[in-house]
């Protein structure tokens, strides 16, 4: 199969590949996504009746796995290894059987869809590594974004005699692993009363990533107290409308999938 190289060697660490796939597949995208890890390889396949097919293989025991059950793994190793992911475009048919069978879960098809029908015009810029952006992102503005999300979040739970602060804080020390520059959240993020000041001292595109993971951490921990319900639901409500109302900015600066996927 004749293959067009579109990105190749896009690290792990910066690209959200359960969102890449969503976005390739409300593209109507035909071709594979490779994933390269330390003994392991794997492909997911779009074929053009817009559907998916995945294989994995372990290098170490030889073992192939296919399916949705192979899906679900590439899925879970990107998330906590290290590696590379190539983007190919294909001008012929799959080799791979075509089968009105899908390997993806219903609410990331409702997503992929939801997409396909939105205005066009909004590049996807949350997709891929910054140094792949040809478009010069301001950091400035990336900060402002993460502090006005922050500030919400802070007197919502405020309202609620709550240390968002501290909980964030908390949060963070839960991520360092994944995301060593957190390790220095309290120069990165400085509350004062109710507003929150964020300096970005990472990559910008994986800093946002790591905020709103933290974010969703601090909401999962409202969701499991059901004294908490009200806070939760209210605090929500006013994330989704920044959402609705910053849409394009955060989608430029790499924040609305991981900030919806945090409330969510």
């Amino acid at each position: 199969m004749s293959l067009n190289p579109i990105h190749e060697n896009l690290s792990t660490s910066f690209v959200d590949l359960d969102a890449l796939v969503r976005y390739l597949r409300s593209m109507q995208f035909v071709g594979r996504v490779s994933i390269e890890l330390c003994s392991y390889e794997a492909e997911i396949i779009f074929t053009p009746l817009n559907t998916l097919q995945a294989l994995e293989r372990d290098l170490h025991s030889g073992t192939v796995t296919k399916g949705k059950e192979a899906f679900q793994h590439i899925l879970e190793r990107v998330r906590d290894s290290h590696g590379r992911i190539g983007v190919y475009r294909s001008a012929e048919p799959t080799a791979w059987p075509s089968r009105r069978v899908t390997f993806v879960e219903s609410s990331i098809a409702a997503e992929a869809e939801r997409i396909a029908r939105s205005p066009g015009d909004t590049p996807a810029f949350h997709m891929f590594a910054a140094k792949e952006v040809k478009e010069n992102i301001s950091v400035t503005d990336t900060e402002h974004l993460l502090s006005e999300i922050l500030t919400t979040m802070n007197v919502s739970l405020a309202k609620a005699r709550l240390n968002f602060a501290a909980a964030f804080h908390n949060a963070c020390t839960q991520l360092e692993r994944a995301y060593p520059f957190l390790a220095d959240q309290d120069e990165s993020v400085i509350f004062r009363g109710e507003s929150a000041l964020v300096r970005v001292n990472a990559d910008p595109a994986e800093f946002a990533e790591a905020v709103c993971k933290a974010v969703g951490k601090v909401f999962a921990r409202l969701n499991e107290r059901p004294s908490l319900i009200k806070v939760h639901v209210y605090t929500k409500h006013r994330i989704l409308y920044l959402l609705n109302t910053r849409r394009r900015q955060y989608e430029r600066h790499g924040i609305y999938l991981p900030l919806k996927k945090a409330v969510e």
